[in-house]
Formats: structure tokens, sequence, C-alpha cells
């Protein structure tokens, strides 16, 4: 074993599971491979951290029963087979690392397991098993791509603006958290009264100094 990675996004039928924290990529013979268990798929952010982690390939061991690709083939350059799934469609593309998706076939599931590209419209569609029976599903390709192809992972994570990010945390725990840890303003019904402004600090007279005088409208 080289590694652990436990689902970070549970399902409300893996409520007894402890999510994981964590999107590690491994090092491998064959390439770093990084992994999207189930749910997981469904977060965009979870393949951009695979791919800021420079994955090659994602695997997807799935039980996923349905979600097809709806999209058009007049878009693309060889269309796409029919059992096409969105979701792991999404996530070589838009992780820009090639997605080996395994799925069961029968009662409850959609199958269509296969390898998703990360070019599908201009190039290379996905290689997709059957819905309905088990079958190896193989395919050669070159993880780092065509240059010439309109995107890859280097032009991906090179045009990420971090700067624009705002931070996300709290000051104080008892407090909501808001981006940049500010207070979240708070509004009143039309019609109520707006309630006083604080005072800001007692201005108790310290023994032996005299009460400092106090500003007009104070009280």
């Amino acid at each position: 074993m080289i590694g652990r990675y436990r689902q970070t996004h549970l399902g409300r039928d893996a409520a007894w599971a402890a999510a994981g924290d964590d999107l590690p990529v491994f090092d491998t013979a064959i390439g770093r491979i990084g992994l999207l268990l189930c749910d997981d798929v469904r977060f965009p952010e979870a393949g951009g951290v695979l791919s800021v982690r420079r994955a090659d390939i994602i695997a997807v061991p799935s039980a996923w029963d349905g979600g097809r690709l709806q999209e058009n083939r007049d878009l693309f350059v060889a269309g796409y087979p029919d059992g096409t799934m969105t979701f792991w469609y999404a996530v070589a593309k838009t992780a820009q690392a090639y997605t080996v998706a395994a799925n069961p076939v029968g009662p409850g599931f959609a199958g269509s397991s296969g390898i998703y590209t990360i070019n599908p419209v201009d190039s290379e569609p996905p290689v997709v098993g059957s819905a309905d029976s088990a079958e190896a599903v193989t395919a050669d390709f070159t993880t780092l791509g065509d240059p010439g192809w309109w995107m890859d992972q280097a032009r991906l994570i090179g045009g990420r603006r971090v700067d624009l990010a705002v931070p996300w945390r709290c000051r104080n725990r008892r407090r909501r958290c808001a981006a940049g840890g500010k207070r979240p303003a708070t509004t009143s019904a039309p019609g109520a009264p707006t309630p006083p402004r604080s005072r800001g600090p007692s201005r108790s007279p310290v023994p032996g100094r005299p009460r400092p005088p106090e500003s007009p409208g104070t009280r």
C-alpha cells in the first residue's frame, strides 16, 4: 500500500462514516494518481486540488446511478459515446487529468465505466463501456497531452488567480464565519425600531483621578 484516501463528501447513505480531510496524489510507476470516490466528483474544487497537485490520472471507483452527458454532438469533432457520464467527463476536462472510472452494472447502477479524456471536444472522445454488461475498457494515452491543444494542466494552473480569492476565517468561534473575517451585516424588519448604538467601554472614575468630561449627546 502506498497511501490512503477517504471520501471527503459523504452522501446521506454514508452517515455512519467519517469524511476524509485530504485529497492526496500518489506517485506510481505509471504516473501521479489521485482518487475521487463517488460523490467527491460532484465538487469541482476536489478535482481542482488534484490538478494543482499535478495528478496525471484520476481514478474514480464508484457506485453511480446515472447523469449522462446531454451536449449537442455537433459541437464535438468525433462526438462522444452514448454512456458518457457528465461528472466524470467534467472531472477529466476541468482538471486536465485522464480520469479512469469503474462503476457496477445491474439494478441501481449505470455501468459506463471508461477512460475520460482531457480534450474530448477537439480531439479524443472518451472510451466508455456498456451500461448493461461488464466489460474491460482499454485506451492508450500520454498524460501530458498535445502542446497544440487549447488547454493543458500547466496553462490551467498558470491561469489561476489566487490573488483574487478572499480568505474565509472566523475571528471568534461564537460568531458566524464571513469572507475576510468580517462580522456579517444584520438587517431589521421594516418599521422595527433601530437598536441603540453601543456607547463603548465604561468610563468609571479611577480613584484620585477626576472623571473625564462627557461630550454632548452621550446621554
